[in-house]
């Protein structure tokens, strides 16, 4: 079928489950929201909801009114019933970073087939916003962690540092469980120590103490009589 066939048949906002990569992968259950139109090399596509750029009509699927709202409910529960499972997954092994390739591997393992990195991230980032995981961040997320579980730290100058300005670490470097505040500000020295040389390292780290400070957070005290972090 052609983009002028296509257009004839199906307005915007026809109810399709479209596949952007192969129909391998889990399908969008969308409606179009453009017309359909003919690439340069005369492939046609036609642009959806929730997804940027044009999609091959080979990979569109028209469906009427009631086959979408069943296809959208089937995918709601399939939704919640595989968040689920990643969630036990990894509870079940917290250690290392949980990326979007090793989540995909314990969705296939526990029988989700159709999956891909976009579903994957998309988990593991709803997960997250329902405090189920924290993200382990470097600039960029790389992966997510179970909430509250201890972040390692291997770099022993950043550990000292850490451990000169007041948060509790382990002998292996590992912080243990404390405030939330506290947490923040170990990611956040993390993050930006290793761009910094050492002397600003300090300075920037002596100004993320004094805004702790500003807004009251606790977790930080004073140590013989000089101001928490000093």
């Amino acid at each position: 079928m052609n983009a002028e066939q296509f257009n004839a048949a199906h307005p915007v906002g026809t109810p399709v489950v479209a596949y952007p990569g192969t129909r391998d992968d889990e399908g969008l259950i969308v409606k179009t929201r453009t017309p359909a139109w003919e690439l340069g090399h005369g492939a046609p596509v036609v642009s959806v909801d929730d997804y940027a750029g044009g999609i091959c009509l080979t990979h569109v699927d028209v469906l009427t009114e009631a086959e979408w709202e069943q296809a959208r409910a089937e995918r709601d529960a399939n939704i919640v019933a595989r968040r689920a499972v990643l969630l036990a997954a990894i509870q079940a092994r917290p250690s290392g970073e949980w990326t979007a390739e090793r989540a995909g591997m314990a969705l296939r393992r526990a029988g989700f087939q159709s999956w891909n990195s976009r579903t994957a991230t998309g988990d593991l980032q709803a997960l997250a916003a329902d405090g189920h995981l924290v993200a382990h961040t470097e600039i960029v997320i790389r992966g997510y962690g179970v909430a509250d579980a201890p972040v390692g730290i291997v770099d022993p100058f950043l550990a000292a540092r850490i451990a000169e300005r007041g948060v509790p670490l382990s002998a292996d470097y590992a912080p243990q469980p404390a405030h939330r505040w506290q947490q923040l500000r170990t990611d956040l020295i993390h993050a930006f120590s290793p761009y910094m040389p050492s002397a600003a390292v300090t300075e920037t780290t002596d100004k993320l103490d004094g805004l702790i400070r500003e807004l009251g957070a606790p977790g930080l005290t004073p140590r013989d009589g000089a101001e928490a972090g000093r």
